[in-house]
């Protein structure tokens, strides 16, 4: 059974499998390239996938997920969001993948993912990012986080991000996106950074 409405309405695809005589139910609700500005508040709580990229969206409220406790996969890149704050993916408890790259993000609370237990997926690429809290990875779960972190200007100070070199030695970061760790600024190398404790701030 299979439902779909396009933009500007509603695209939504709802699938329903049979596994050992259990319905399965995964609603898939698309508004990519409808020049959205705000974050729809007629998300149905069963979708699972939700896709708003590729619109004009620059603010996400507290709480407007907040009923989509189902969602596996965000889709919010591709717009013109600038901060994430504490609240903003409150009720997504069931995410997986988070997808914000290519947004003129500067800011992120470093509470903003505390309420993720199943997330595997982050990406930051493209962004106006020069700072990343390390507490910002505090409460996820520890398996490997497919991650990707790079801002427009693509020149971190690499020694404020040891927290973050530290995960990847431990295999509980892996690059994805680009397949590529932040590039750093002039006289600093990923490959070479040192640091003697996982949150240190270090000057090469």
């Amino acid at each position: 059974m299979q439902k779909v409405f396009y933009c500007p309405g509603r695209d939504e695809t709802r699938e329903e499998n049979s596994i050992d005589g259990y319905n399965e139910i995964n609603l898939h609700f698309k508004r990519s390239q409808c020049c959205l500005t705000f974050v729809p508040y007629d998300i149905p709580a069963a979708a699972v996938n939700v896709d708003l990229q590729d619109n004009m969206i620059t603010f996400v409220p507290d709480g407007v997920f907040r009923h989509l406790s189902q969602c596996q996969t965000l889709h919010l890149n591709k717009n013109q969001i600038s901060s994430i704050w504490q609240q903003t993916f409150t009720g997504l408890q069931h995410l997986e993948n988070l997808f914000l790259q290519d947004n003129p993000i500067s800011t992120i609370s470093d509470k903003a993912f505390d309420s993720f237990y199943f997330i595997r997926v982050i990406w930051l690429s493209n962004t106006e990012l020069t700072y990343v809290n390390p507490n910002l990875f505090v409460n996820l779960p520890r398996h490997p986080l497919n991650f990707s972190l790079s801002s427009r200007t693509d020149n971190w100070n690499c020694s404020s991000l040891c927290w973050l070199k530290h995960e990847e030695q431990h295999g509980t970061v892996v690059w994805g996106h680009s397949g590529l760790p932040p590039s750093c600024a002039l006289g600093e190398d990923w490959e070479f950074l040192q640091c003697r404790n996982p949150g240190e701030s270090l000057t090469l």
